[in-house]
Order: structure tokens, then sequence, then C-alpha cells
């Protein structure tokens, strides 16, 4: 999604498509969950990254990632499968393409994938019903959803609130979203919160997973 630094509505949606109380939150390179424009509705999947594109071959090491070419693969295939649920004739239009992201003196290789399909000619009407559909986000979640959604319930001991929610703007009958997967919250006692996370899969290494988080969260 090609939003750099966005200031989310002061009403949210949290990770279970419920609307929930006013804050003020900020997000930086949000992750698009559904952009509808037109007859088209478009989800661009953000998963995969490697820090310092500095280093030797390093497009052709994440591109050539076992671990996370499986990870694009299975979440591509998820966000695909929701959207047959919403619209017609959905295809990948492009897949795992690259794009470099910098910030200061940090340097980030993000691996993306475009799924694409063909909307009803009333979507306009249907954004609720065609949101709680496909929510939450595949990439999120991870595959199956309803068991990963258990299983995340069952296994964290807080509430995420906005976090891996969504925000979105709707004008001139177009839609765009995003996830809102790397942001800053402020409490209800004025202190400030950033708040990142990655996907974890049986392949994972610890390390790896960890460090990518934290070059994912200096990043901002």
């Amino acid at each position: 999604m090609g939003i750099d630094l966005a200031v989310v509505p002061a009403i949210g949606i949290d990770k279970d498509f419920k609307r929930i109380g006013h804050a003020v939150k900020v997000a930086r390179y949000a992750e698009q969950i559904a952009k509808m424009e037109g007859a088209h509705l478009g989800v661009v999947l953000c998963a995969a990254y490697l820090h310092d594109i500095g280093i030797k071959n390093a497009e052709k090491k994440l591109l050539e990632n076992q671990k996370e070419n499986a990870e694009h693969i299975m979440v591509t295939d998820l966000l695909r499968n929701d959207l047959n649920m919403v619209s017609k004739k959905v295809r990948v239009k492009k897949f795992k393409y690259l794009d470099k992201i910098e910030s200061g003196n940090k340097h980030l290789l993000q691996m993306s994938s475009e799924i694409i399909g063909q909307l009803e000619n009333n979507w306009q009407e249907n954004i609720g019903t065609i949101l709680d559909t496909i929510l939450p986000a595949g990439s999120i979640t991870g595959t199956p959803k309803k068991s990963t959604i258990k299983l995340i319930n069952e296994i964290e001991n807080y509430q995420r609130g906005f976090f891996t929610g969504i925000f979105g703007v709707f004008q001139n009958n177009q839609f765009d979203s995003g996830v809102m997967i790397r942001y800053i919250e402020q409490t209800a006692d004025k202190k400030f919160i950033y708040k990142s996370g990655g996907g974890i899969t049986l392949d994972s290494d610890l390390d790896s997973e960890y460090n990518e988080m934290i070059e994912k969260i200096y990043i901002f």
C-alpha cells in the first residue's frame, strides 16, 4: 500500500471487525488489505523481509529463502481464496516482486504479491459485508484462519485492540484500507507504545524472526 505515514481516524476497527473507542494512531508502511476502485478489488500481500539491502546478493537470497517462500505462497493462496468469496475472476496480478524500504540509515527489502478480482457493480452498497467476509487479514492470521485465530486467542494474554486491525478511506466511489501491522498508540495515561510483529511457522528460526522484527521496528 502506498502509505508512508498516515494518521488513523479516531474511530477504528479491531482485529475481530468490531468498532472500538476513540484514540489517535499513527501507522507506517501499512499493508493493504482491500482496495476497491471501479469494478476491481485488490489486495497487496507484503510478506518476507530482509534487512540491509547492501549485503551481497540480497535480492536473490530473499527470493530463494525456502521458509519465506513457503509462507508467502501459503498466504497468497489464502488471500486469493478470500477474494473469491466476494469477487469474480480472481487472479494473482503480480507475484513475489521486491520493494526497497528506506528510512534514515535503515534499508529493508520487502517481497510482495498483488491479487485482484472483479466486483459487482453495486459494491459500494456492500462494503461492510465485503470486509466482514475477508477479515481478519490472512497475512495476520495465517491459515487455516479459524484454527489460527483460536490458537492466538488461547495463547495471547491481552486484547490487541487496534493492533492488526484495519483503517480505511472511502471517497469518490473508491475505498482503500490497510492493516495496522506497525504503529504507534497513545494510551489513556498519555504514554506512547510502538507495536510490531512477524509471522511464525514451523520452519522459523527464532533468532532470525526476532532480529527481523527489530529491524522492522527501528526502520520507523
